[in-house]
């Protein structure tokens, strides 16, 4: 509530994905902020830096771009501070739009669906890791006793 009554802050409500106006507004912005919990793959990170627009955003995520601090910044989702620090330096030095499109050239829906599906099997994996760590399995101790037959109910007498 108090970021949007910032004059520097403009609420444009909810854009879908296809609205014209997306794009637009990631190319007007000095920085996009995403200080979501966690995010798989972030997409509108993507779509900001394709635009040529620096972003803040939190360290839970799978995005790894190397080399690319000059324009993307990570902050912990609960440092409020520190996510401030990070959009008003991208605001008082803004990057090269140029050098922030070229992070993400090489990203296209194939790759970016790639990198996501990625994640997935890296998490499966990782569940069933720790699944498989967390089953008791049964040890069989040597012994040198010998099974012997129980009979339950005894023979009948001979006549």
């Amino acid at each position: 509530d108090t970021v949007l009554r910032s004059p520097w802050v403009r609420w444009l409500g909810v854009l879908n994905h296809d609205d014209p106006l997306l794009a637009s507004a990631y190319r007007a912005a000095s920085v996009v902020a995403l200080p979501s919990h966690g995010e798989v793959f972030p997409l509108a990170v993507l779509e900001s830096l394709a635009a040529g627009t620096p972003v803040v955003m939190t360290e839970e995520n799978a995005l790894d771009l190397r080399e690319s601090a000059f324009a993307l910044r990570k902050a912990r989702w609960y440092d409020g501070a520190a996510q401030r620090t990070a959009i008003l330096e991208f605001i008082h030095c803004p990057p090269e739009r140029d050098a922030v499109r070229a992070l993400v050239e090489q990203y296209t829906w194939q790759r970016v669906a790639a990198e996501i599906a990625h994640c997935y099997v890296e998490l499966s994996a990782s569940l069933s890791a720790e699944k498989c760590e967390t089953v008791e399995r049964p040890t069989v101790a040597p012994t040198d006793q010998k099974l012997t037959h129980v009979q339950s109910e005894p023979e009948p007498a001979a006549s």
